[in-house]
């Protein structure tokens, strides 16, 4: 029997062959799973040549799927584009691929392109709350404030439709509608999407600081202040809290408060003190009354 393996090209070649095939799923087993181990350990470098490594053994769209996720925490978003890409060749109605891509152009700041995988990905599930939300977003990027409005209000629609399944993107498209209609003066429309806000989550400091940019462009600066007091409470990091309750501390004639937001604007953010007035010292100065006043001149607290 050996004799015809042999004269047929079986035998020990195969038994070598199949080792081989063994060895090589297990290698790419191997590096597969430590390359998720580094990157969930904040190792990212070495999970990138682990990933990469596994994919030269096998053409894996899980293992590439990984991949992209580490070029994007390495804040390598062309390299994560590429992954993408391939993984949408793939698999070109997966909604969820088309979503990671929508991710990394919004980091990129990319609105046009955004706005296109956008498109792409309502044409595959028209109804998709996420794909909405990130529209919405991408139409503010670009500008287009009542498109970017109406993109909002559809996306809570959805939410609202899908019940406690898309509870926190609720949320998030109410704030962001709430944001836009402010910025578009429209007080009554943003003064209740705060108050929503607050109502379903008085914890929340964006909702929070949202609802005090409201009273303030109503002119309710008392309200206003006891608002932006509540967000220092819930966070005393709050860079923006700072800065726009000194804003409004030194329209109120409180000169000593705004000069204490500034100083902790300056201690949480010390670039900041250039991007305000080029040459504001935090302490020291013999003039810091002005120099605060000087500060808060180019503050717009509805930026």
């Amino acid at each position: 029997m050996g004799f015809f393996k042999q004269l047929f090209g079986g035998g020990d070649n195969d038994n070598h062959t199949q080792e081989q095939q063994q060895d090589k799923a297990r290698d790419f087993d191997v590096l597969k799973y430590d390359g998720v181990r580094a990157m969930n350990m904040g190792q990212i470098d070495y999970s990138i040549k682990c990933f990469s490594k596994a994919l030269e053994l096998k053409d894996d769209l899980e293992t590439r799927d990984y991949l992209s996720q580490a070029f994007m925490r390495s804040d390598q978003m062309d390299l994560a584009m590429e992954q993408l890409a391939k993984l949408r060749e793939a698999q070109p109605d997966n909604v969820r691929i088309l979503l990671r891509m929508i991710h990394i152009y919004y980091m990129t700041e990319d609105y046009d392109k955004m706005a296109t995988i956008c498109d792409d990905a309502l044409r595959i599930d028209a109804d998709n709350p996420l794909a909405v939300y990130e529209l919405a977003r991408a139409m503010r990027g670009r500008g287009d404030l009542l498109q970017a409005v109406a993109q909002a209000t559809r996306c809570i629609a959805l939410c609202e439709k899908a019940g406690d399944d898309e509870a926190g993107l609720l949320r998030d498209a109410t704030l962001l509608r709430g944001g836009l209609l402010l910025k578009m003066s429209d007080t009554k429309g943003a003064s209740a999407d705060a108050d929503w806000l607050v109502g379903h989550d008085p914890q929340s400091e964006d909702a929070m600081l949202l609802k005090a940019q409201v009273e303030q462009a109503m002119g309710n600066n008392e309200e206003a202040l006891r608002c932006f007091d509540k967000v220092v409470d819930l966070n005393p990091f709050s860079l923006e809290a700072f800065r726009q309750r000194g804003a409004l501390r030194l329209q109120m004639g409180d000169k000593a408060g705004a000069e204490e937001d500034m100083r902790m604007v300056l201690e949480l953010d010390p670039q900041a003190a250039d991007s305000v007035n080029g040459k504001f010292e935090a302490e020291g100065h013999e003039d810091i009354q002005q120099k605060v006043e000087q500060a808060y001149k180019s503050v717009n607290p509805f930026q």
